[in-house]
């Protein structure tokens, strides 16, 4: 059960940028990156909220808590019915975020939290590149030259592990970019096992907004949107290790677009349509 949420994820971030048509842009240049002190914690408390009612706050003191609530018929109210408390750091040289899970909520509605043991099949270690706003979290692709990539690491409490990476890569002159998703499940030992998953789409590019983003170079500190008439889809099957091996590519004739933030120094990208899925499928 430990893998699902995260098998899950992935599909949910696929399928983000399939559907983007549908959604617009969250990200704003008048949201910017929010301060750290030496030891990665924000220097002021920082809250962000999903759904109006759940969640997650970055605290200056190094702990971190994320709390979602449910209905409570009795008191006509939301009250907290799940959440997970544990401390957190931030590397900003690499845009990533660590944290280690040590409460969980439990008994739902009316419950509390329980400290988890060294054992506890809960006990988890996560990190992955973002980027914390003044008003929102953003999954953070780092790279440049056209290719980009986040990527994320989960370590559970028996010592298996998954790692998993986004790439984008994104022509000189942005008439095609592709979005590939590599997930690889390690046992206890480090040795990868049948749980492992890639796939890979490949965009071709009909309109660019604005027009005046001709490449990827003018694209940097602005938000563009690629439209696309048609995409490639190509299916991989696990092999061993890392390897895998790739199937027969398949035209979908499906329309759509995909918003992306370039940053000023073209050093890293944000995907809006990904980030709350990111968030909430993940705890």
């Amino acid at each position: 059960m430990k893998k699902l949420a995260y098998s899950l994820l992935i599909a949910v971030a696929a399928g983000a940028l399939l559907l983007s048509a549908c959604e617009s842009s969250i990200w704003s240049r008048s949201d910017t990156e929010i301060a750290f002190n030496s030891s990665g914690y924000v220097t002021q408390d920082v809250t962000y909220t999903y759904d109006g009612r759940d969640t997650e706050t970055y605290s200056a003191d190094g702990t971190y808590e994320v709390v979602r609530k449910a209905w409570d018929a009795t008191s006509s109210t939301w009250k907290q019915s799940a959440g997970d408390k544990g401390t957190y750091s931030y590397d900003t040289d690499i845009l990533m975020l660590t944290i280690n899970y040590t409460q969980k909520w439990s008994g739902g509605i009316g419950g509390s939290y329980i400290t988890l043991t060294s054992g506890s099949t809960d006990t988890r270690t996560d990190s992955w590149n973002q980027v914390l706003g003044s008003t929102n979290e953003y999954p953070a692709y780092l790279g440049s030259g056209g290719t980009y990539a986040q990527t994320r690491n989960v370590t559970y409490w028996d010592g298996t592990s998954d790692t998993a990476a986004w790439t984008i890569t994104v022509s000189s002159d942005l008439s095609t970019y592709a979005y590939t998703t590599d997930y690889v499940v390690y046992d206890a030992t480090g040795t990868a096992t049948s749980g492992s998953s890639k796939s890979n789409y490949i965009y071709t590019t009909s309109a660019i907004f604005p027009s005046s983003v001709t490449s990827l170079d003018n694209a940097k500190g602005q938000t563009v949107t690629l439209n696309y008439l048609k995409y490639v889809s190509i299916p991989y099957t696990w092999s061993s290790g890392t390897t895998f091996t790739a199937g027969t590519p398949t035209t979908n004739n499906s329309s759509g677009s995909l918003t992306v933030s370039v940053a000023g120094d073209g050093s890293y990208l944000t995907f809006p349509s990904i980030t709350v899925a990111r968030q909430m499928a993940s705890k």
